[in-house]
């Protein structure tokens, strides 16, 4: 259920970005290359084409945001309701990435209201996403 809700909100959020970019505001800030879309002379077509690119990295890290939670749900069911230290420490430590997990997709829904992001900071989501999974591979 938790998924399904936050699978809309991500959805609305997109439907709301797309009508943000046509507006001429949603766009990818790459500084490292000097290749803003904020200078003058680009197209709407330029501002839709790069607003589609940050839309793409965006829902790839969404996706890869609900397949974390589907594991870890997985994850979850498979721990036994046996009250042993190990147990505790395990439910303890997949809730400690649930809720890294929950801010960044927090983090994700601010970037997409925003119109805006740059490589950086996907890149830096990525980084947060990978480290995300190998803790999670090791409570297993």
């Amino acid at each position: 259920m938790k998924q399904i809700l936050t699978i809309t909100i991500l959805i609305l959020v997109l439907i709301s970005s797309y009508g943000y970019a046509q507006m001429g505001h949603g766009m990818m800030r790459d500084t490292g290359q000097g290749h803003m879309m904020q200078q003058s002379g680009v197209t709407a077509k330029g501002h839709m084409m790069e607003h589609a690119l940050m839309m793409d990295n965006m829902m790839g890290v969404a996706q890869d945001m609900a397949v974390m939670m589907r594991q870890m749900s997985v994850i979850m069911g498979n721990m036994t309701d046996a009250e042993s230290k190990t147990t505790r420490d395990r439910k303890r430590n997949m809730s400690n990435i649930m809720r890294d997990l929950s801010s960044e997709m927090n983090r994700l829904s601010w970037m997409m209201d925003k119109g805006t992001v740059t490589e950086d900071e996907m890149r830096s989501m990525r980084n947060r996403m990978n480290e995300m999974q190998k803790q999670m591979m090791e409570i297993k």
